[in-house]
């Protein structure tokens, strides 16, 4: 791990949002940094719920109607007459949520009072590493979200040898589960564990698209293994689960002593009537991946290091640069510095290495494009439910996409919006009596037609309703080639950028 494109914390993450992210597009993590308790917080992109599922009316003959009273110069009415209408006719609005999808927690008891402690994203590799002494022993974790093998790999390593750890593949945190009116929650999701073999099985349901889950497999050479239930490692285990009235759940949960290191793999499976089928085809691949965390990181880090290199942001003197980055400040030390008044040069690339990081990292292959928080959501009730909202926020995501040479994770959004061609076709037909599409301004993963019925998403014009063609023409290409939006997916050869 080279220092050059890194950033390194002196504490622990808070919450999700302080986590280190890692991701591989559709799937993403965020890496808290604890000694022990450890959590690694999960989210998939295609993990939603609580949507309402109301069909669309046709209300396309109240547009004469709500176009009279605005030249009338009765506005209000005007901007009321169309939703009006969608409630009249049966419309419910409801956008679903993007929701966590799991945690897997690490228990790592110290022998002794821990020091010299390190968290590090590097952002060439997409590797987040925590690192500290326990006494005189060093301790290391190094975990990232692979881009060639759609698995997360985690390793553990001690300086003597000797890794003792615990692992549940659990809910994530119920502290985290508050509604946006500061009212506690429980979210509307299942979870149960088995064991399966050598694995840990984690099953969900709850989610619109069906059952998903996660298999952890671990590899600890001459290390013992064994597998035992116990109360969840979540934070429900304090006062939550007598102040909120929430059940105690347990979990299946594995412990290994006395391993040289310890590799964890764990695979997902999402959106699914036919769980059995998937787990064990889940359980089969994981099964085949080397066991060797050196050969899974390799050929995953090509991929990402390839994309990160691309582009160089350097301000100020390189050769001093270039000097002081076997030892670059850690980010508190940046931001104490920016607090006087002046942001450190280091701290404005960092800020720039990132965004290019995050890219990479959630609109990356076959995935949607990333939500107002990218892929990384620890809320059960996220801020505007962490759904889309195209006007300039979906702008806002890439901005750093031509500018840094990666022009491809573009596809991930036009993928997104050519998907639903058809429903933003119906949405101008129902809404407005006409031909081409109609994008909504707030929008979700599973449909492109309207769920939101509020007057502002209806009058909208930032996503004007466009004639189809012209819409497709508007696709982006870079360096006068097509860019893939998805497996047999090319775009329009006579696109140009629009971001």
């Amino acid at each position: 791990m080279t220092a050059k494109h890194q950033m390194t914390m002196l504490t622990p993450a808070v919450s999700w949002r302080d986590g280190l992210p890692c991701g591989n597009g559709a799937l993403c993590a965020s890496v808290y940094g604890n000694i022990s308790p450890e959590t690694i917080q999960f989210n998939h992109d295609s993990l939603w719920y609580e949507a309402t599922q109301s069909p669309l009316p046709d209300v396309s003959d109240t547009l004469a109607e709500a176009r009279r009273l605005a030249l009338a110069g009765r506005f209000a009415e005007a901007n009321r007459q169309m939703t009006e209408a969608l409630s009249e006719r049966g419309f419910v609005s409801g956008l679903p949520i993007l929701h966590p999808a799991f945690d897997l927690k690490i228990v790592m008891h110290q022998k002794q009072g821990f020091a010299a402690y390190r968290r590090t994203l590097d952002f060439e590799t997409g590797q987040a590493t925590v690192t500290w002494k326990d006494g005189d022993v060093d301790k290391r974790r190094d975990f990232f979200i692979s881009h060639t093998d759609d698995v997360a790999v985690l390793r553990i390593q001690s300086g003597d040898r000797s890794v003792d750890a615990g692992f549940q593949l659990c809910e994530h945190n119920l502290s985290d589960s508050v509604q946006m009116d500061g009212v506690p929650k429980t979210p509307p999701l299942e979870f149960k564990s088995e064991v399966r073999g050598d694995k840990l099985v984690l099953r969900v349901n709850g989610s619109m698209g069906g059952e998903y889950g996660a298999v952890l497999r671990t590899v600890c050479g001459a290390g013992e293994r064994r597998f035992a239930r116990e109360l969840s490692w979540t934070e429900q285990l304090s006062s939550l689960n007598v102040m909120w009235n929430l059940p105690i759940e347990s979990h299946e949960t594995e412990k290994i002593v006395g391993a040289a290191e310890i590799v964890a793999i764990v695979g997902v499976y999402v959106n699914t009537d036919d769980p059995e089928r998937e787990i064990e085809a889940l359980c089969r691949r994981l099964d085949a991946l080397p066991a060797d965390y050196d050969t899974l990181f390799e050929r995953h880090a090509v991929v990402h290091r390839e994309k990160f290199l691309r582009c160089e942001f350097v301000l100020g003197d390189v050769a001093a640069k270039d000097a002081a980055e076997a030892a670059p400040a850690p980010n508190e030390m940046l931001l104490l510095e920016a607090y006087q008044g002046v942001a450190p040069l280091k701290l404005v690339e960092r800020m720039f290495d990132m965004g290019r990081y995050l890219l990479i990292a959630c609109s990356t292959g076959d995935c949607l494009p990333p939500t107002l928080q990218g892929t990384w959501n620890g809320d059960y009730y996220p801020p505007w439910n962490s759904f889309y909202v195209h006007n300039e926020n979906t702008q806002m995501y890439y901005w750093q996409a031509l500018a840094g040479s990666l022009p491809e994770v573009t596809g991930a959004m036009f993928g997104y919006f050519e998907d639903r061609i058809a429903d933003y076709r119906e949405n101008a037909r129902k809404l407005f009596g006409c031909r081409g599409i109609f994008i909504p301004l707030t929008a979700a993963a599973d449909t492109g037609l309207i769920r939101d019925g509020q007057p502002h998403v209806l009058h909208f014009i930032g996503v004007a309703p466009l004639d189809c063609t012209t819409f497709l023409r508007l696709l982006p290409v870079h360096a006068g080639r097509s860019l893939p939006t998805g497996p047999s997916r090319s775009v329009h050869a006579g696109g140009r950028p629009v971001l």
